[in-house]
């Protein structure tokens, strides 16, 4: 059985994660037409820890190492509950800085 303080901290987190999620779905309008765009074509979607090491192509194992070494990539992921999950918007732009990074670009 969970503490009492517990089950009221999950309660208030679920509440608040609510109003969230209300506003954000809510203020999600076309700027030039007005008109309402659904959820689902704005959040962007999150990859589990197997999803993340996919694309990566590293295994899952070497992303949790990362994390608990607080190197990129694998510090880049949100934990939610249990899970660890990435967005593939942070992956990108960490190869994008990597790549900057061992492949300069040439001046003349």
């Amino acid at each position: 059985m969970k503490p009492p303080c517990e089950n009221v901290l999950q309660v208030c987190f679920d509440r608040l994660l609510g109003d969230l999620v209300c506003r954000l779905t809510h203020a999600m309008v076309d700027q030039k037409t007005g008109q309402r765009i659904p959820p689902e074509q704005t959040l962007e979607p999150l990859l589990t820890v197997q999803e993340a090491a996919d694309y990566l192509r590293l295994t899952p194992r070497a992303l949790y190492n990362q994390r608990y070494r607080g190197d990129d990539p694998g510090a880049l992921g949100i934990r939610v509950g249990k899970k660890i999950l990435y967005r593939t918007s942070d992956i990108d732009r960490f190869l994008d800085e990597r790549l900057a990074e061992t492949h300069p670009t040439r001046r003349p």
